[in-house]
């Protein structure tokens, strides 16, 4: 991988218990990507911020570990339950999206960041405009 890819896909996500297809349409969705990112030579990096990940689901780093490439290196960076609760004392909900995608941005070495939803599928095309000159 290089040191600064050309972009750094971003997203937020939590493993929990809510949902039973998270970690299905999370494979899906990097599946897909890798297979663009390789056909048009994109250099890239895929950042997963795993927020505040509950203790009885496993940890991103153990069940994507077979998806990253050299082509899509995947970079997960965990926010433990720790700093939660240090910035969000008393809070209801044990996701907060956008704090953890702004420490995903901050951490990308891309010289363009696109912060994304977990489901959104990047077209075949989209990609391709990517590595075109602006």
């Amino acid at each position: 991988m290089a040191n600064h890819p050309h972009i750094s896909f971003v997203i937020a996500a939590r493993n929990g218990e809510h949902d039973n297809r998270f970690l299905a349409r999370l494979r899906t969705v990097l599946r897909i990507l890798n297979t663009f990112v390789a056909r048009h030579h994109l250099s890239s990096e895929f950042i997963i911020v795993q927020y505040n990940p509950p203790k009885s689901q496993p940890l991103l780093e153990d069940t994507l570990a077979d998806l990253a490439t050299d082509a899509m290196p995947i970079r997960i960076i965990t926010v433990p339950e720790s700093f939660h609760a240090r910035i969000a004392p008393g809070r209801k909900g044990p996701f907060l999206e956008y704090v953890a995608k702004n420490i995903g941005i901050r951490r990308a070495h891309g010289e363009f960041i696109l912060s994304a939803n977990l489901d959104i599928v990047y077209s075949n095309e989209m990609i391709a405009r990517l590595t075109e000159p602006l």
